[in-house]
């Protein structure tokens, strides 16, 4: 017996000479994790350039992470790089085609290049693979409203709020809903809420401002004031401009940026916001200009674009009420 283990014991001592051991790879894992957590961190604090260097760094120790490529994707998207996002959930789902998140952020990808289908039919594989997903539920509610399928929007923000009550987005895309079918109260509702889950979000509470003063309101700006919001990110400066703390002037200054496809959304906000002011103030032909000018950018994968497009189609119903002879 005692033969026998002390040849097991020569045996295991020749495997680990044959194969010795490598630091490198007993520790890369933990540093790719690390360095994942660390971007993530970083973006989720807004820093996305450094985000995205700790996730190059983190796929130099993991090249075949498919979280780490579909967590730089989402930082990528932030920067409105589309094809580099694309490229990310590609590499992604060729290591883990089960990646539910990674078609969610393709299909994002594919909205901000403007092609509507692929992005749906991404969003599609995205729930169809995890049911439960609130956010693909909250991104094709935004992609349906963009087709003008509201019934389907609406479903979708329902679906998403009853999965997580404290996503903002969810309750923010399902006010912005109410709000395109002219449903103020049923607008302001859902986008306080919005903003109550995400005090420092400035696009909630420029729907809400928006939903209060198309709803009658005269005194809207007194929230805003209170959670002393930064206006100087987007789109901070159309807030400002619905507080009456800056103008047309600076926010369209604000509005451009080096960026094509980020240039193009904010002028479609820009435009539709000064729509809705001139709407407000009774100037309809001043907001049938601006309306005309935020569709005209092109933004599809904007909430504006689809506001602004909503808005023009009340506007035609209501002009041919109005120039109908039979109706009249």
């Amino acid at each position: 017996m005692f033969r026998n283990w002390l040849r097991s014991v020569r045996q295991a001592i020749r495997s680990l000479e044959s194969k010795p051991f490598d630091p490198y790879a007993a520790c890369a894992p933990k540093v790719a994790a690390a360095l994942s957590h660390r971007g993530y961190i970083l973006f989720q604090d807004g820093e996305v350039d450094a985000a995205i260097q700790a996730f190059n760094d983190a796929l130099a120790y993991a090249p075949k992470s498919a979280l780490v490529y579909n967590n730089r994707a989402c930082a990528f998207l932030e920067r409105c790089e589309y094809d580099l996002a694309i490229q990310d959930c590609n590499s992604a789902l060729a290591f883990d085609p089960t990646l539910a998140s990674a078609f969610c952020n393709r299909g994002s990808a594919y909205l901000g290049k403007l092609d509507l289908q692929r992005g749906t039919e991404d969003y599609d594989r995205c729930i169809s693979l995890d049911p439960n997903y609130d956010v693909g539920y909250t991104n094709r509610s935004f992609a349906s409203l963009a087709t003008g399928d509201y019934e389907r929007a609406i479903q979708d923000s329902d679906r998403a709020i009853s999965l997580n009550p404290s996503y903002n987005l969810a309750s923010r895309n399902r006010g912005i809903v109410a709000f395109c079918l002219q449903h103020f109260e049923e607008a302001k509702k859902h986008l306080a809420y919005a903003v109550e889950l995400d005090t420092k979000a400035p696009d909630s509470m420029m729907w809400l401002l928006l939903a209060r003063q198309r709803g009658g309101e005269s005194q809207v700006g007194e929230l805003a004031q209170q959670l002393a919001l930064d206006l100087s990110k987007w789109p901070g400066p159309l807030v400002g401009l619905l507080l009456g703390s800056s103008d047309e002037q600076a926010v369209m200054l604000a509005a451009r940026d080096q960026n094509p496809d980020k240039e193009r959304g904010q002028l479609c906000g820009a435009y539709f916001v000064m729509g809705e002011m001139a709407l407000i103030n009774d100037d309809q032909d001043r907001a049938l200009i601006f309306f005309k000018k935020s569709l005209g950018t092109g933004a599809i994968n904007y909430l504006e674009h689809c506001a602004a497009k909503a808005e023009l189609d009340h506007w035609t119903e209501a002009g041919t009420r109005k120039d109908d002879p039979a109706k009249a």
